[in-house]
């Protein structure tokens, strides 16, 4: 097998490229979003926690747009990481699924505390990658 190992994606999405020298209008290959900035930890270390100072989250409905409206528009990956703790958002799990019936790649990361065996069990099949932090 002939592995490219240099780290570097581009060669992989040509198709993006030639699109953009064309003068086109082309989507994000991948995104990473937050759902919340919530977080069950408090890191006196955390860089978000120097951001705003203030814990919020996107509404369900906002996010069940934002993942459509992606997928319509060509992004072929989406990463759930957050500006805190990913899985604090009540839609985490089902925003995974909901993305990957849109026909993206999904990962996550979370510093899984709160990753219990049946909520994994919902969404690992799902995912692309899990990254714990």
């Amino acid at each position: 097998m002939n592995y490219v190992l240099d780290g570097h994606k581009l060669p992989w999405h040509m198709e993006r490229v030639a699109a953009w020298q064309r003068g086109e209008r082309i989507a994000p290959v991948t995104m990473d979003v937050a759902w919340t900035t919530a977080c069950n930890y408090r890191c006196e270390f955390c860089a978000a926690a120097f951001q705003t100072g203030q814990r919020a989250s996107i509404p369900t409905e906002r996010i069940k747009l934002f993942l459509e409206d992606a997928a319509f528009l060509g992004v072929r990956g989406m990463v759930i990481m957050s500006d805190g703790e990913s899985t604090l958002h009540p839609y985490w799990a089902e925003s995974i699924l909901y993305g990957k019936a849109l026909g993206m790649d999904m990962a996550a990361a979370s510093n899984g505390y709160l990753l219990k065996p049946e909520k994994a069990d919902k969404v690992l099949s799902h995912l692309t990658y899990l990254r714990i932090n």
